[in-house]
């Protein structure tokens, strides 16, 4: 089912482009203007990709746990497989991930020196100078959350999860966990694997020192029983 995503009016880029291909819809901000075509392959060449490798092997769809590599796989598959290997859970906790991932990267050969792809609120970024980005963290958290985000030499990944929040499948009872870390996929899966974790303040706490003990996992914000949680290069704005 689709629901409009209202929140996508409130960022400002010299230029951007929604693309939609059958369940996929993201969007591409830029600091010029890109050509399409190659963007809308991008999009559609993950897309089958993913569903065609999901119809040879339905684990890959539906595990909620780690499976082995698969040298034979499709790039963005083998991608999957390896963030579920480094998270604990299934491959497709980083479905949108990886396909942000995967057209922020197409952008990126086009010539454009910032780049944000945002695909229902997981979010490969490719930046020059920080960015505030904003996050919902539900009813229990009524002043909206913006968060500053540095700058890197590489491009590196955003994502949330959320118990109470969207339909994606949440074991945790966080009200938000979002995840800043060296790619789209792996702050995906991290996001869910953390996000899972977290049914307590206390259970926060010990998830904050796993995402410390992580080189890969730059910073992590936690929502849950009225309080905030943060660790590493992550801060509030304002």
């Amino acid at each position: 089912m689709y629901e409009e995503r209202k929140y996508r009016g409130w960022a400002h880029a010299p230029w951007c482009v929604p693309l939609c291909f059958r369940e996929s819809d993201v969007v591409v901000y830029a600091d010029r203007a890109l050509p399409r075509e190659p963007l809308d392959d991008a999009l559609r060449n993950v897309y089958h990709a993913i569903g065609s490798y999901a119809q040879q092997k339905p684990a890959f769809h539906h595990s909620l746990s780690s499976l082995p590599p698969d040298e034979d796989a499709p790039a963005i598959v083998r991608q999957m497989l390896s963030v579920s290997r480094r998270t604990g859970i299934g491959p497709f906790a980083a479905v949108a991930g990886a396909v942000a991932q995967a057209v922020g990267e197409t952008a990126r050969t086009l010539g454009a020196r910032e780049i944000l792809v945002e695909n229902g609120g997981d979010v490969y970024l490719w930046i020059q100078i920080p960015k505030t980005v904003g996050v919902y963290a539900g009813e229990q958290f009524p002043v909206p959350l913006e968060i500053r985000v540095p700058a890197r030499k590489r491009p590196f990944g955003i994502a949330s999860s959320s118990a109470r929040i969207g339909h994606s499948l949440n074991l945790g009872r966080a009200d938000l966990v979002t995840v800043i870390a060296a790619s789209a996929p792996l702050a995906d899966g991290f996001a869910t694997a953390y996000s899972n974790r977290v049914r307590t303040a206390a259970d926060a706490q010990k998830v904050l020192a796993r995402a410390k003990a992580r080189p890969d996992v730059y910073g992590i914000l936690v929502c849950v029983e009225d309080r905030l949680f943060l660790q590493g290069e992550i801060e509030l704005s304002g």
